[in-house]
C-alpha cells in the first residue's frame, strides 16, 4: 500500500497540475450553473474529487500514536493533503456549480450548508490521538460582491489570523438569521474528554470583500464565570457532563436559541460538591442585531 507520505506528495504535484489547468480557471462563461461537466475538464474534476475520496480512506486506517512519530506525521500529512485538494476543488467553479452534497460525499467528511448556499462548512476527524476528539473545519463562502472565500479553523495550514472559532466541533446546521447584514449561525457539538461534551454556536457575518469572525453576537460571559472552548463576541460554547446537556437548538421561525442542561461540575452554572443537580434553561432572542440575554447567567 501507497505510505501516507508519498501520497501526500503526490497529491500535492496533483493540485497543482490541476491549478495550472486552463480548464480550470474560474468562472469559465461556458460553465452554466448546474450544467454537467463535459470531456477533459469532466476528467479533471473527477481525478481531483476522486483523490479526495481515497485521502479519506486513508486517513480511515491511520491511528496516532504520542510514542510514535511516524504516526503522528502520517496523520499530520493526509490532514494537510485532505486541505490542500479540497482548496482546490473549491476553487474550481465547475465543480462548486454542481451538486456537491453528493459530488464530494465521503465516509468522514463532514458537509453542512446554509438554505442559500452562500456559507459551506467542511468537517473532518483531526485525529489528535487523545481524548479529546477535535474536528477540523474548512469554510467555503461566497460574499455579497460574488467573492470566493476559503478559509479554517487554523487546525490545519499556516493560517494564523482570521480564525473560524470552531471549538474543534463538528457542525451540523447553519441557518441564516433574520437581519439586513449577511448573518449566519452555524450549530456544532464535540466531546471534550472521555466524560465531557459541548455544544457551541458560532455568528459569522459575510462581507462584501471578506468574512468576519469576531461578529458581536453574544453577550460576555463575565470575568468570574467558568466558561469552556472557545467564547467570544461571535461564539457561545456550554461544556458539561456526558448527557447533561439536555437541548441546544435554534429556532430559525422564533429566532431563539435554546440552552437546557443539568449542573455538573463544568456547566456554566456549575453544582456544588454534594448538591442536587438543577436543569438550567435559557432562551437568547436574536433581534436582527445580537442575541439578547447572557447564557452564563
Amino acid at each position: 500500500m501507497m505510505s501516507a507520505k508519498v501520497y501526500a506528495l503526490m497529491l500535492l504535484l496533483l493540485v497543482g497540475l490541476y491549478a495550472c489547468s486552463p480548464n480550470s480557471t474560474p468562472g469559465n462563461s461556458n460553465a452554466e450553473a448546474g450544467a454537467p461537466m463535459t470531456g477533459k475538464a469532466m476528467e479533471l474534476s473527477s481525478v481531483i474529487v476522486d483523490s479526495l475520496k481515497k485521502l479519506f480512506a486513508i486517513a480511515d486506517t491511520l491511528q496516532r500514536t504520542y510514542n510514535e512519530n511516524d504516526s503522528v506525521n502520517k496523520v499530520d500529512e493526509v490532514n494537510e493533503a485532505i486541505a490542500i485538494t479540497l482548496t482546490a476543488i473549491l476553487n474550481d467553479h465547475k465543480i462548486t456549480r454542481q451538486n456537491m452534497d453528493s459530488l464530494l460525499k465521503a465516509p468522514g467528511l463532514g458537509i453542512v450548508h446554509a438554505d442559500d448556499k452562500k456559507l459551506w462548512l467542511f468537517t473532518w476527524f483531526e485525529n489528535t490521538g487523545g481524548s479529546f476528539k477535535s474536528n477540523i473545519n474548512m469554510i467555503y463562502a461566497k460574499t455579497a460582491s460574488g467573492q470566493t472565500m476559503i478559509t479554517s479553523d487554523g487546525r490545519v495550514g499556516n493560517q494564523e489570523e482570521n480564525l473560524f472559532p470552531s471549538s474543534g466541533a463538528w457542525f451540523e446546521k447553519i441557518y441564516k438569521l433574520k437581519s439586513k447584514k449577511e448573518l449566519y449561525l452555524c450549530i456544532g457539538s464535540g466531546i471534550g474528554c472521555n466524560t465531557c461534551m459541548f455544544q457551541t454556536a458560532v455568528v459569522v457575518e459575510l462581507l462584501p470583500d471578506g468574512i468576519n469572525f469576531n461578529y458581536e453576537a453574544f453577550e460576555p460571559p463575565g470575568e468570574e464565570v467558568g466558561t469552556y472552548g472557545e467564547n467570544g463576541p461571535s461564539c457561545l460554547t456550554i461544556g458539561a457532563a456526558n448527557e447533561d446537556i439536555e437541548e441546544f437548538s435554534f429556532d430559525p421561525k422564533t429566532q431563539i436559541l435554546t440552552i437546557a442542561y443539568l449542573t455538573d461540575e463544568i456547566t456554566p452554572i456549575p453544582s456544588g460538591e454534594g448538591e442536587k443537580q438543577r436543569r438550567i434553561v435559557r432562551k437568547l432572542v436574536f433581534n436582527g442585531k445580537r442575541f439578547v440575554g447572557n447564557a452564563f447567567q
